[in-house]
């Protein structure tokens, strides 16, 4: 008895040593996997980056509206200064007579009288630059150069957002993925954390009963040798045979 208690406490002993070893092992490689795993994805770093592009993509979003209003702006005034250019002309034709050094010139060159008769009906024509016309083509060029700078800066601020909301969604995603991954590691560690400890335990007892072990049965008192032979006991013997014999001669009887 005691040696067969003594091989099941060495193989209950092996058996909690080796799961013991083997829970072991797999939590250490499991924390050091997770540790490697945050190190090449840091959740605070990607935390970070998540929210500077969700700053930024919501500054291109309240920056664009302005924008655009102003360029619906400057596009109407744009038209207006179009309508109002279109009305004026570029030069005015002037009229006027002699001036007085132009008579006095005609008179010295001794002209005959039919000439001076006509020198009242003689008129000079100037063509004169439309001052009007020429700021409003000034505004004209201005203007289309602001809308063609805000068209630029719309388009600008459309590209960015979308690139940076595209950028925000894949970060976000790469975010939700690495803390689920976190998540189940620690899930994990948990679990081999809790059976690392059960088994623990279990092995200091596994220790504790194979060090008790040498002496599981003790004897109590030495034994007794009987007195009188146990067997065979005639007298049962005979008491025995009387009754069987008194039955079956009642048996015999009968018939």
């Amino acid at each position: 008895n005691a040696q067969l208690f003594l091989s099941r406490t060495a193989q209950s002993y092996d058996y909690v040593k080796k799961s013991f070893d083997e829970v072991e092992q797999s939590l250490l490689a499991k924390e050091n996997e997770r540790m490697l795993y945050q190190q090449q994805n840091s959740e605070p770093v990607m935390e970070a980056t998540v929210t500077a592009l969700q700053n930024e993509y919501t500054m291109y979003l309240q920056q664009l509206p302005a924008k655009l209003q102003e360029l619906t702006i400057q596009e109407a005034q744009l038209s207006s200064l179009k309508e109002a250019l279109s009305k004026q002309p570029e030069h005015f034709t002037v009229t006027r007579g002699l001036s007085n050094e132009a008579l006095w010139n005609f008179l010295a060159t001794g002209i005959s009288s039919q000439k001076i008769d006509s020198l009242p009906s003689l008129s000079v024509q100037d063509q004169v630059l439309n001052s009007t016309y020429v700021a409003l083509q000034r505004e004209v060029s201005e203007t289309e150069a602001n809308v063609k700078g805000l068209q630029a800066i719309a388009a600008y601020l459309r590209s960015k957002a979308g690139e940076t909301k595209k950028a925000f969604e894949e970060k976000q995603g790469q975010l939700v993925a690495i803390q689920a991954q976190l998540k189940e590691m620690d899930r994990d560690i948990k679990v081999l954390d809790g059976t690392y400890t059960t088994l623990s335990s279990k092995l200091q007892q596994a220790k504790i009963a194979q060090a008790e072990g040498p002496d599981p049965i003790r004897t109590v008192e030495s034994p007794l040798v009987p007195s009188h032979s146990i067997a065979p006991n005639k007298k049962m013997n005979v008491a025995v045979a009387g009754v069987l014999g008194l039955s079956l001669a009642v048996l015999l009887a009968f018939f």
